[in-house]
């Protein structure tokens, strides 16, 4: 025998896991930013706007997420603590890469690419 349920159970899932700021929820469904993505979408509102913020502040899915939303590239370095991120286009982020490599990757900055299958490493061209 089956029991019945009078009252409908509210899932916590229902309640807490709306898909804000998942990237592909971004994307196919057209879900919002979370506030953390917003407050970073709003200092970097143009192209090649850059901001360093703190590295537990920002990750990769957050910048993915961006991405589905503006339809924006974002680059992204880390050095210590601390993480650069910089807003380009629907095609490319313009970074000049010979100043790249003499500023911020001599300033033991890090590029993280965003295709984790593909290494680029500009310091050794």
């Amino acid at each position: 025998m089956i029991n019945s349920i009078k009252k409908p159970i509210k899932l916590p899932i229902e309640q807490k896991h709306t898909g804000k700021g998942n990237p592909n929820a971004v994307l196919t469904f057209g879900v919002e930013l979370n506030n953390r993505q917003n407050d970073l979408l709003e200092k970097l509102s143009e192209f090649g706007n850059k901001v360093i913020v703190d590295k537990k502040s920002v990750n990769m899915a957050d910048l993915s997420a961006l991405t589905a939303h503006t339809g924006d590239e974002f680059a992204l370095f880390t050095k210590g603590k601390d993480r650069l991120i910089i807003r380009g286009n629907s095609l490319m982020v313009n970074l000049d890469i010979e100043k790249t490599c003499s500023t911020w990757l001599s300033l033991e900055w890090s590029y993280a690419p965003r295709d984790r299958y593909k290494r680029y490493d500009a310091v050794n061209r």
